[in-house]
């Protein structure tokens, strides 16, 4: 059934690339997938909600080629630049399809822009995640500032690629930007910047119980990928993130808990950055303090 449907969008897609979503008819998609129109009502109710489930596809298979580098177990800058090279890639495959969707400004309802609020704010998170690793401890105070600097560096490169069709090599692209993050953190540490950001707003945009729980479980599964220092002891380790979990997881969860917790993680420095979101999104005082 999923093999099926992934089918008809990737055929769906190609056709809406080439004439356009307004031109595209549903008999249309369903002729170039060899289905009959009412399997595609099997699918879709609508032509919206194909739109919809395109994205969604979309942004499922980046995460599955992000998960995929982040299992090589690589060094943090090795991986972020793969992982920058792996969504290149693959915006570049369906660089037609975002093409039209943006040039054409469809409009498709509050569906739609609750997934593209999902996507703005999952991307957030994946790159706090990737420059926590490279940069570590260093860059709390204004790792927000960075976030944004790389994602307008990112953009202009995603638009001379896809729009302007420049010849970039994509596997260049990755550690080109890390290097120029590398002299922006550097020179903001040896300045003492005053950083500008002390959060995003689209991290607070989506303030559902649905949304947070969704952040809490991105987090729980990023503390969980930290390799456990040689200097610790595992099992110990082990059992506070299991507690935590719970914790962060659970109803009417205790915040005097989760200090507790997060004071016996930031012992160790490759938790700092981390158990600083922890206090960012569930907005709890006094838990990233100077001993």
């Amino acid at each position: 059934m999923e093999r099926k449907k992934e089918h008809v969008i990737a055929s769906g897609v190609r056709l809406i690339a080439q004439k356009g979503y307004h031109k595209t008819s549903i008999e249309e998609i369903a002729k170039e997938a060899g289905i009959s129109k009412g399997a595609f009502y099997l699918y879709f109710p609508s032509k919206e909600s194909f739109v919809v489930a395109s994205f969604t596809l979309f942004q499922s298979q980046i995460n599955d080629e992000i998960e995929r580098v982040e299992q090589e177990k690589l060094h943090p800058r090795e991986s972020f630049s793969e992982q920058i090279t792996c969504i290149i890639t693959h915006m570049y495959t369906y660089k037609d399809f975002l093409l039209m969707y943006f040039q054409e400004n469809i409009s498709i309802g509050e569906e739609t822009i609750d997934l593209v609020q999902q996507m703005k704010k999952s991307n957030v998170e994946w790159v706090y995640d990737q420059l926590s690793g490279v940069y570590g401890k260093n860059i709390e105070p204004f790792i927000y500032d960075v976030i944004v600097m790389f994602e307008g560096i990112f953009a202009s490169f995603m638009r001379w690629i896809i729009v302007e069709q420049a010849n970039v090599a994509f596997e260049k692209v990755g550690p080109f930007i890390i290097e120029r993050l590398d002299e922006m953190v550097e020179s903001m540490i040896a300045k003492g910047t005053t950083p500008l950001f002390k959060e995003l707003p689209k991290m607070r945009s989506m303030s559902s119980n649905d949304s947070k729980r969704d952040t809490i479980e991105h987090i729980i599964k990023a503390l969980r990928k930290i390799q456990i220092p040689p200097e610790a002891n595992q099992d110990e380790v082990i059992e506070v993130l299991d507690v935590l979990e719970n914790e962060l997881l659970k109803d009417g969860s205790q915040p005097a808990i989760i200090r507790g917790l997060l004071s016996q993680l930031r012992t160790f420095e490759v938790y700092a950055s981390i158990c600083m979101k922890i206090s960012d999104e569930l907005a709890l005082e006094n838990i990233i303090t100077n001993e």
